[in-house]
């Protein structure tokens, strides 16, 4: 019985790592969150790079989070692995969604979702409502 649970736990940290690394979506979150725009699309993948322009993205993202205001809490509610979304190239995604509260909105839905790119997980998407 202890050599089944010991297989089980290497079989679960290996599903596990095989994801997304939460300290990578949170870094790229507080990227947004401290104002550093610019930051967060060099460490996006080349994919979301190559349709949107960095100027584009700074622009668009200071919009937004001016409406929202600064970040109180954001909790995780879901998070799923998928091979296509779409209009983009198949591939290896998680999107996670975050219910989030700001000092402007009291809440919001916060979208990210992340793109396996060689053995490195980046960015691809960020939408607010």
């Amino acid at each position: 019985m202890r050599r089944i649970i010991i297989f089980s736990l290497l079989v679960f940290s290996s599903i596990v790592k095989a994801g997304v690394e939460m300290e990578d979506v949170s870094n790229w979150l507080n990227s947004i969150d401290n104002g550093f725009y610019q930051k967060s699309w060099e460490s996006s993948a080349p994919y979301f790079q190559s349709q949107v322009t960095e100027s584009n993205w700074v622009s668009k993202i200071v919009t937004a989070r001016n409406q929202f205001g600064e970040i109180i809490s954001r909790k995780l509610i879901a998070s799923q692995a998928v091979s296509n979304l779409p209009n983009a190239p198949e591939g290896k995604y998680e999107v996670m969604t975050y219910h989030s509260k700001f000092t402007n909105k009291s809440e919001a839905t916060e979208t990210v979702t992340f793109m396996q790119v060689d053995n490195e997980w980046k960015a691809v998407g960020y939408y607010i409502r």
